[in-house]
Formats: C-alpha cells, sequence, structure tokens
C-alpha cells in the first residue's frame, strides 16, 4: 500500500474527504509531500473520493432562531414539572391546613370556604380575629402565588430586568399607600368603585399578572401570623407554623452542593451541572468557579504569557520582556479590563514602541479582561482601604462576594470593614461571571507558579502532573463517550462540533479499515464551525453591511465607466473610499473621475509572490509611478522605517483608516520585513480552539511523537484552498443536475470577474475542496511562491502548474464517481403533535361533530378567524371595532394595533381572549381535548394478499407508541392486517429511482411526506437529488421527483438501500 493522505473538508453539515497517493521528502526541518494521484480503492469498491451530509447539530443553524436540538423538549420538560411541583405544593398545603383544622374536609364547605375573597382576609387578619377557616383560606392564598425569588444573577436577561423594574415599582407604591403588607395594598386597590363597580370584575385591576417577589410574601405570612396567634393558640404553634413555611416557601438553593449531589436522583440534571463535572487534573474534585480569585489569576497569566508583541510594524513578534510583563499584570491584578491602548501607554514607559501591536488584539477583540471581583472591592473600599485590611480579612470579603446569597448580610460586613453603605449596597447587587474552569481550585493553584514563572499551561500541566501522559496510538477513533478518549476531548460540548467530529469517526474508521491508517491527514474547517452563535450572528451582520456597501460601489463604479462586474473595478471604488481619496504611497488627491484611467493602480502592499496574500487589506489604490518605484518590495524595504517618507505614509493611513478597523492594512503598510516561511506556516496551521480540538481528536490514531507539528495531522485555512481550486480550473468541473426530465435544475455562476464560481448547490464541490486541502503541502506553497514570482516578472500569460499531469480530467473522472452519502433521520424525535389543545365545540343540543375550539388572544386573531368567533356578543364587539378602523370583509390582513385601546363588553369587562371554532375531522383525543398530529416519522409501502400496493404514514406519536412495544423500532415488519411490509422510508433515507430517460438509476434522498395513517392509496412524497446541496426553501420547490399516486410510485421502480461513508451501496434491511 503505497503512502497517501487523507484531505477533509470539515463543516457544520457535511465532510468532504479524499484520498491522494504521496511522495514525502523533508525541506528545511519540515516534512513535506507532493501528492502523485489519487489512491486506488477499486479493490475497497468505492472512489478515492467522497461526502457525507448530515444535519447540523443545531435548529436553525445560522440564524437568528438558532437552538439546541433539544431546546424545545427541555422548555417543555421544565414547565411540566414547575407545573407538578405547584400542584404538589398546593395539595400539601391544603392537606396540612386541613390537618390543623384551618380548612374544612367537607368538599361542599370547602368550597364555600375557598370562595371567599383572599384578599380581605389577608388585610382583616392584621388586626382582628379571623375564624380558623378564614385564616385557612388566608394562608392557601399565600401559597398559591408565593412570588419571584432572586439569586445573585436575577435581572442578567432583559425579561427579568423589566420584572425586577416592576416589583421595585410595586415595592414603591406599596410604601407611598402605607399599606403594611402586599395583600393589604392589593385589597384596598380593589374597593375603589368606578361607575359602582370593583376593579376586580370590571376588568381593570389585574392582580394576576402583578410581579411580586417571595420576601413581601414571607413578611406578610409573618405578619398575619404573629396578628392570629393570640386568637388561635393551640393550632399555631411553633412547629405548626414551621410546617406551614416550609411547605409555602421552600426551594432548593441555587448552589449544587455535594450534599444535594447525595441526595438527588440519578437522572437529575444537577449532576450534568458544569459544576458537577470531575476536574480534569484531580478527577476526585470538582471544577472551579471562573469567577473565583485564583481563577481570575490563572486566566491573567494565561493570556500575558500568551501575549507577544511586533514594534515598528515589524511582523516579527517577540515575547514581553521582564519589565513589561511586570507591569502588564500589576494593572491586569486591579483592573476589570485593559484595552490594547491603555497596554501601549503602560509598556511605553519602559521604551517599548508607542504604536507596537500585540498579537491578541487581532480581529474584534480590543482589551484584556483583568480581575473584576479586585476590581469591584476596591471600587468599593477604595484603594487605602483595601490595602490595610488583613489578608484573612479580605480573603473573606472575596469569598463572600463571589458565594453570599445574604445581600444584606454581606452588605453589613462591608460596611463594618469601612465601606459606605451606598457602596457596599451596590457591590452586593453585582453579579459575577459565571461559568467553571476546566480544573478545581486546588489543581489551578499547583500551576499558577509555573505561570508566574511564564510557562504556558501546557508545560505548566506536563511539569506539575507528569502522570497525565500522552494517550497511546490507538486503531481507530472512538466515540466521545468512550473512556479511552481523554477528558478535554470528552468535555467538548458544542453541538455542531460534537455532531461533526461523530460523522467524522464514522468516515475515518471506514478508511481505516478499507486501506489502513494514512501517512498524514490535512484539515480544513468551515468558518461556521469555529465561530460560537454570537460570532456567527456578528459576521452574518457584517457581511450584510458589507454586501450593501459594495452593491453602492457597483452602481457608482458603473457611472464611472468601470465594470459593475467586475470584483477589481468595484474594489477600487472602496479602496478610494477608505483612503479618503488620497494616494497613500505619495499624498497625491485622487480624482473619482480618474479611478479607471491608467494612472492609478492597485498594488498589493506584500508582494503577491511573498505573501500569497490577495485579501482586500493587503491592497491599496496609488499613483503609478510610486506603485513601480516600490516594485516587489515591502514598504519598509522601499522606504527606510526611519524615514521621513515611510513616518508620512503611516501617518496619512492612520488618519484615513481612522474608525474603519483597518488595523491589518496599516500593519502591512509598516512592515519593513517578512520571513520567508511566514505565509507557509500561518497557512499551514489554524489555530483556533475548535481545529485544534479537532486536530487532537485525529492525532489519537498517531504515537505521542507524531503529535508535535505538523508530522501527522495538519490544518489550513480557506483563503489558500478557494484560490488553488480556481488556479486548477475545478469551480466549474461538475456538471449541473438535471431534473427527471433532464432538464436544467442548476446552472453554472460565474463572480464578479467572470469566472467560473464554486457551486454550493451541489454537495460534491466538498469533495474538491478535500482534493484541493489534501495537495496543500508545503512544497505546493513553494510552488505558488514561484509561480507568483515568475508571473510578476514575466506576465499574466504563465499559468500554474497541475499537481500532476491529467489532474482535472482524473478529478472530473473520480468526482462522477461519487454516490453522496446521507445521515437517515430514522430516530424519534421532536414534539409528537402540535402544541395547541382544542376543545369540543357544544351548542344548546350537545356536542357538535366534527367542530372544535380554542381559546387566542386578541392580538393574535386572523382575518379568517373572525366570523369563527364563539360567541355572539365578543364577535359583534370585535367586527364593530374593525369597521370602525375601515377592515372589510374579505381583506387579507387586520388593520396595525386594531385591538388597542382594550375592546370591552357593553358591561365594560375587557375582551383579551375569544374561544374561535374551527373543523377538525382527525385529530388525536388527549385527555379533554384534542390535538393535531405533529411531523411524520415513516412511510410504510405495503402489498396486499392480491398483489395491490398501498402506502401508511406513520405520525410521530404513533412511531412512539410502537418503538414502546417493539424494542425501540417505529417500522412493524410483522402486522396483524396480512400486508406485507415492502419497505419503510424516513427522511433522508437513500432510494434509487428509474426516471424517465435515463440510462441507469438515480439515487435520491427522502425529502418530505404526508398521506394516511392508515393503508390507502393517498400519499405526497418529494424526492431530491441526492447531489442536490439547495436549501429545502429552494429545493422543495422543484424536487427531483414528487410522488401523489401509487402509480407514479411504481412506475419509478423505486428501491429503497443504504450509502455507507465511503459511498458504497448496500441493500437496505427491509
Amino acid at each position: 500500500m503505497p503512502d497517501f493522505v487523507l484531505g477533509l473538508d470539515l463543516g457544520p453539515n457535511s465532510i468532504g474527504w479524499a484520498l491522494l497517493t504521496a511522495e514525502f521528502s523533508t525541506q528545511a526541518g519540515h516534512e513535506s509531500y507532493s501528492v502523485t494521484g489519487f489512491l486506488d480503492t477499486q479493490s475497497a469498491g468505492h472512489p478515492p473520493v467522497g461526502v457525507r451530509v448530515f444535519e447540523a447539530g443545531l435548529q436553525n443553524f445560522g440564524t437568528a432562531k438558532e437552538s439546541s436540538l433539544c431546546q424545545q423538549r427541555r422548555t417543555a420538560r421544565a414547565m411540566r414539572r414547575n407545573h407538578a411541583r405547584r400542584n404538589a405544593r398546593r395539595y400539601a398545603l391544603r392537606r396540612l391546613l386541613t390537618r390543623g383544622g384551618l380548612l374544612p374536609t367537607e368538599q361542599a364547605e370547602l368550597d364555600r370556604v375557598l370562595s371567599a375573597n383572599p384578599y380581605a382576609l389577608r388585610a382583616h387578619g392584621l388586626d382582628s380575629a379571623l375564624s380558623p377557616h378564614e385564616l385557612g383560606r388566608a394562608i392557601y392564598h399565600l401559597g398559591q402565588r408565593r412570588g419571584f425569588k432572586s439569586n445573585r444573577k436575577s435581572g442578567q436577561s432583559s425579561e427579568e430586568k423589566g420584572m425586577l423594574k416592576e416589583i421595585g415599582d410595586l415595592r414603591s407604591a406599596i410604601s407611598a399607600s402605607e399599606a403594611r403588607t402586599l395583600g393589604e395594598y392589593l385589597y384596598h386597590l380593589s374597593k375603589n368603585q368606578v361607575d359602582g363597580r370593583c376593579p376586580l370584575t370590571r376588568g381593570t385591576l389585574r392582580l394576576r399578572n402583578t410581579h411580586t417577589r417571595r420576601e413581601m410574601y414571607v413578611q406578610e405570612f409573618d405578619q398575619l401570623i404573629a396578628a392570629q396567634r393570640a386568637y388561635h393558640t393551640e393550632v399555631l404553634t411553633d412547629g405548626f407554623v414551621e410546617d406551614l413555611r416550609r411547605t409555602i416557601f421552600f426551594q432548593h438553593p441555587f448552589e449544587v452542593t455535594e450534599e444535594r449531589r447525595r441526595s438527588a436522583s440519578s437522572r437529575a440534571n444537577l449532576h450534568r451541572s458544569p459544576q458537577a463535572k470531575r476536574c480534569l487534573l484531580i478527577p476526585e474534585l470538582r471544577r472551579g468557579s471562573r469567577a473565583a480569585w485564583c481563577a481570575q489569576q490563572f486566566r491573567i497569566l494565561k493570556e500575558v504569557n500568551n501575549l507577544r508583541v511586533s514594534e515598528h510594524f515589524s511582523t516579527v513578534e517577540r515575547p514581553l520582556t521582564a519589565k513589561e510583563r511586570e507591569l502588564i499584570l500589576a494593572r491586569l491584578y486591579i483592573s476589570q479590563k485593559v484595552t490594547f491602548d491603555q497596554l501601549r501607554k503602560i509598556v511605553a514607559k519602559v521604551g517599548t514602541d508607542p504604536y507596537a501591536v500585540f498579537n491578541l488584539e487581532r480581529g474584534a477583540r480590543n482589551h484584556l479582561d483583568g480581575n473584576s471581583v479586585e476590581s469591584k472591592l476596591r471600587a468599593c473600599f477604595g484603594t487605602s482601604t483595601w490595602d490595610s485590611l488583613a489578608d484573612a480579612i479580605r480573603d473573606e470579603l472575596r469569598d463572600s462576594l463571589l458565594n453570599t446569597e445574604d445581600l444584606e448580610g454581606f452588605k453589613n460586613e462591608c460596611v463594618r470593614h469601612g465601606a459606605s453603605p451606598d457602596k457596599a449596597g451596590k457591590l452586593a447587587e453585582w453579579c459575577p461571571s459565571d461559568g467553571y474552569l476546566a480544573y478545581s481550585h486546588t489543581a489551578i493553584r499547583r500551576l499558577i507558579p509555573h505561570l508566574m514563572n511564564g510557562k504556558g499551561e501546557d508545560e505548566a500541566i506536563r511539569l506539575e502532573f507528569p502522570e497525565s501522559a500522552e494517550p497511546e496510538a490507538l486503531a481507530v477513533l472512538p466515540s466521545l463517550v468512550d473512556p479511552l478518549l481523554p477528558d478535554n476531548l470528552r468535555e467538548i460540548t458544542n453541538p455542531i462540533v460534537r455532531r461533526a467530529l461523530g460523522e467524522l469517526r464514522k468516515v475515518v474508521n471506514a478508511i481505516i479499515s478499507a486501506h489502513g491508517r494514512p501517512r498524514k491527514i490535512v484539515i480544513e474547517l468551515a468558518r461556521e464551525m469555529k465561530d460560537g452563535p454570537k460570532g456567527r450572528a456578528e459576521k452574518s451582520k457584517r457581511n450584510a453591511a458589507q454586501r450593501k456597501r459594495r452593491e453602492a460601489a457597483r452602481t457608482r463604479a458603473e457611472q464611472l465607466g468601470g465594470n459593475p462586474n467586475s470584483r477589481k473595478d468595484v474594489d477600487r471604488i472602496l479602496l478610494w473610499e477608505d483612503q479618503g481619496g488620497v494616494c497613500l504611497y505619495s499624498g497625491r488627491p485622487i480624482p473619482q473621475s480618474e479611478l479607471f484611467g491608467g494612472e492609478w493602480e492597485v498594488d498589493h502592499i506584500l508582494p503577491r509572490w511573498r505573501s500569497l496574500d490577495d485579501s482586500y487589506m493587503n491592497k491599496a489604490l496609488v499613483h503609478r509611478t510610486e506603485n513601480s518605484a516600490k516594485g516587489d518590495r515591502l514598504p519598509g524595504e522601499w522606504l527606510s522605517p526611519d524615514s521621513e517618507q515611510h513616518r508620512q505614509l503611516l501617518q496619512r493611513a492612520r488618519t484615513a483608516f481612522a474608525g474603519k478597523n483597518l488595523d491589518p492594512k496599516l500593519a502591512r503598510l509598516g512592515q519593513s520585513e517578512l520571513a520567508a516561511n511566514e505565509f507557509a506556516a500561518r497557512q499551514l496551521n489554524d489555530t483556533r480552539y475548535i481545529t485544534r480540538a479537532v486536530c487532537a481528536y485525529l492525532e489519537l490514531l498517531y504515537p505521542a511523537e507524531l503529535r508535535q507539528g505538523e508530522s501527522a495531522v495538519q490544518s489550513t485555512r480557506g483563503g489558500l484552498t478557494a484560490e488553488l481550486r480556481r488556479k486548477w480550473g475545478l469551480n466549474d468541473i461538475l456538471a449541473p443536475l438535471l431534473d427527471k426530465h433532464g432538464e436544467l435544475v442548476l446552472s453554472g455562476q460565474q463572480d464578479e470577474d467572470g469566472q467560473p464560481r464554486k457551486s454550493r448547490a451541489d454537495h460534491r464541490h466538498h469533495a474538491i475542496d478535500a482534493i484541493v486541502v489534501a495537495a496543500s503541502s508545503r512544497s505546493m506553497l513553494k510552488r505558488y511562491q514561484d509561480f507568483w514570482k515568475a508571473r510578476e516578472a514575466h506576465g499574466d500569460f504563465i499559468a500554474f502548474p497541475r499537481p500532476w499531469e491529467d489532474f482535472r480530467f482524473d478529478c472530473k473522472e473520480v468526482l462522477d464517481q461519487i454516490l453522496v452519502s446521507h445521515r437517515p433521520a430514522r430516530r424519534v424525535r421532536g414534539a409528537l403533535h402540535e402544541a395547541t389543545f382544542y376543545g369540543q365545540a357544544r351548542d344548546r343540543s350537545g356536542e357538535l361533530a366534527g367542530q372544535v375550539v380554542t381559546r387566542k388572544p386578541v392580538a393574535d386573531l386572523k382575518p379568517a378567524m373572525i366570523d369563527r368567533i364563539r360567541d355572539d356578543i365578543v364577535r359583534e364587539r370585535i367586527q364593530e371595532r374593525l369597521r370602525e378602523r375601515g377592515w372589510r370583509e374579505g381583506d387579507k390582513t387586520l388593520p396595525k394595533d386594531w385591538h388597542n385601546p382594550e375592546i370591552t363588553t357593553l358591561s365594560g369587562i375587557p375582551i383579551r381572549r375569544v374561544r374561535v371554532g374551527s373543523a377538525m375531522k382527525a385529530g388525536l383525543p388527549l385527555r379533554k381535548g384534542r390535538v393535531t398530529l405533529g411531523n411524520n416519522h415513516h412511510l410504510a409501502i405495503l402489498r396486499d394478499p392480491d398483489g395491490n400496493t398501498k402506502v401508511e404514514v406513520i405520525p410521530a406519536f404513533e412511531a412512539i407508541q410502537r418503538a414502546r412495544k417493539n424494542c425501540g423500532n417505529p417500522v412493524l415488519r410483522k402486522r396483524e392486517d396480512n400486508l406485507e411490509l415492502i419497505c419503510s422510508l424516513s427522511r433522508k433515507e437513500s432510494v434509487l429511482v428509474q426516471c424517465a430517460g435515463d440510462e441507469s438509476p438515480r439515487l435520491a434522498v427522502v425529502q418530505m411526506m404526508s398521506g394516511q395513517p392508515k393503508p390507502g392509496s393517498r400519499l405526497d412524497l418529494y424526492l431530491r437529488d441526492a447531489r442536490d446541496a439547495r436549501p429545502a426553501s429552494e429545493g422543495n420547490k422543484s424536487p427531483l421527483v414528487r410522488i401523489q399516486s401509487i402509480g407514479a410510485l411504481t412506475s419509478l421502480h423505486l428501491k429503497k438501500v443504504t450509502i455507507d461513508p465511503l459511498g458504497r451501496v448496500r441493500p437496505a434491511g427491509d
């Protein structure tokens, strides 16, 4: 078996892979290779390239509604749990009150007692005696709504902030009314009469939606018990009152303690909470909070040890000097954050370049986080007072700030040690950052001395915990829950990465099984994989703004005589804007009318052949004489770094670039040297956390000595892949997809320069990327640099050589052999039915067959619902309001804010929700109502004893019932109705279909299905070409095949198959 390289293009919902043979050599101390062709995989029955497609590990990935696949289920379960706990608490309270004689045992008498006005009893009970049953009614009402109990983290979300503001307003209103308790305030409020009607019955006072704090109810409970104890001494004993208090107000502490963990059931969520996880270095200990003082010191030391600085616009970065490090640490230890501009001023005190650039400020980052705990305490006490306190007192205050829930006690403690009451109150309300480290505080304290000596985190761990050695090489990749997997990889929680790694394991292990371990693995991660939800949202926002800006530049280019479809001409407009209409090299003004003449040229600031950088950040619009004078030199080589001309160039750039996020371009303009292998090292090493984690996972296949550097697994960045793909002519190598009639479905696209653009509408483009990734070796980058050097010397007629002679022909041949493998969605998951519950419609004669009703908020009404409002009076009042707003029957939309101000009945009762009727011929009876079935799980194709074909669509609700009775399998293979199962089809399962005009069957995947939940002939089945990568919003409009009859189904000779991760066809199990 020859040496081969595995190229991987890993995205959030796809994996492209390619196997290329290679010859390995050592160049300048680095192992390199040259690809020589595709690996011969005929004996294994699959092409040397392939694609695996799966659904991303998030719902609505890449949109504003992005959420976990389990988010809806968790939310619904939490609501059910809270509802059950609330009912259990009320039931326990009622039993306790009944046992104490405060509520009657007879149901009729109990109903009479519960019908009394509880607000009046709560108010009167503060001053006068209540009967036992009246007291029981008042206490029971306190237990029905016990208010919001806040913790230190309350008020962080916008919803909580609004609720806390309402609570604050309510507290102020209670104080202004001189009411002693919440119940007394609400009772007096309800007594205000308007037009002879109580606000409660008039509907203008809504006590149910009044947000309250738990402390208000606790205070009222204590006052009510204290006032009534004189009248009910025998009942209100200390023990009974304590039982009442615990039943009404008990709540588990917010902190997950060892005691709670021991007493909780094995399925309790707290066992999966971050603070419950084991330390990666000392497994018998739990992980530590990020907010702890030692954890913040650990983080600060890590970042400072990783901090590098480059001076005088050089790209050569150096570590901090001892004095620089000392000054930066001193500031970070006492500050909440320090900006990079502030860091520059700090290090300038010891002679560092005031315009120095730090490596960690690349991208959108503009500061280093300091010690927020120390910063807040110093601001509260003052520096002199805080420094004068004993170490033990300061440690005690730090611990209290992070862990106490007794805010009043903490405030008093601060005042006792010298803080002002106002500042102590603000400090008590401050919420420390949440989250947990991977290590315990004990492990962190052992690592800190090594970090203080300048060691990196990995080296510190090796020195302090030598027993945590590299794991042995494994024959295959383990699953993400395998005990053999190192803890740091098992703890990856990003759902996108976990799903992608699970599918990557299937592909890589299948390759190892068929061909052995690759000599080298080269991987590129899609940008979406590396960014979190916030990063993806910010990038989407920036891209939208950039598209809008380029569109305006395209229009302006056309007005000035340029080509609006040319990327180069559009860039000229943008460069002119960014430079303020001035030539950066000479300072000459650039008339916009001359942009597309011959006087002004676009220059690569860092020569293209030396940097291979064709990004916008490496371009400048300059006069042709200066461009000619600069030649293929760096700005600092052309103009001496110490010269007045270079200083003026940089000053012009700073002025023009102010506030435009063009710091990378400014750094390029200041460069005076460029290491020969700098660009290659940057391209061949993607250092982001997710990339490093994926590489570490793949490195488990190799011995420890091969896990250093690029020996076994190498990562690349996407910019070079796109350039090589274009130079090698691979963007238009895929033939357009055709529909079942042979008509064009997807046409090739072109970029702004008229060149073929990679078609993302065909899944096989991932395999093309994988081929290019596998070929991206150090030697290939060196050849690419030589190509640009020769091109600048001899002109554009020089072409970049391909990896081997028949490269493009071979690529086309293997790409045409790909059968795209899709991950089937057989698992029963998601909602079993729609969320809306419907009640049976009735009139005076009884139930109305096929008619149901549901309650809708007035604001959610649609035009078609107006005539279906069940109550005649309510319907007339709503129609009257709509007519006043100009609405007429037949209009497709309702007037804006038509329901404001609030609609009322003639008697003054507000109309906030209405009962709307609708027809429901089929539906699932559930408790006292009915629901509509939700998603369909699979379609069963059946054959009756006479040989006739029938179909049956199984909803998710029915599928889960079957799975419970059938050992987890929702597909019935043995039926009681004498029907034989031909096959079942779930979403994303693969089938072969014979379309008209095709010589051979075409591979398709199931996209959607609908039909009857019982054997019959009705169906609607969407099949998509397995290669079709269009989003569902586009692809479902023009699928490969839409089957709506049994005849159409049989005419396609549909055959269910399984496509393994390597693209091999396997017979399906049914």
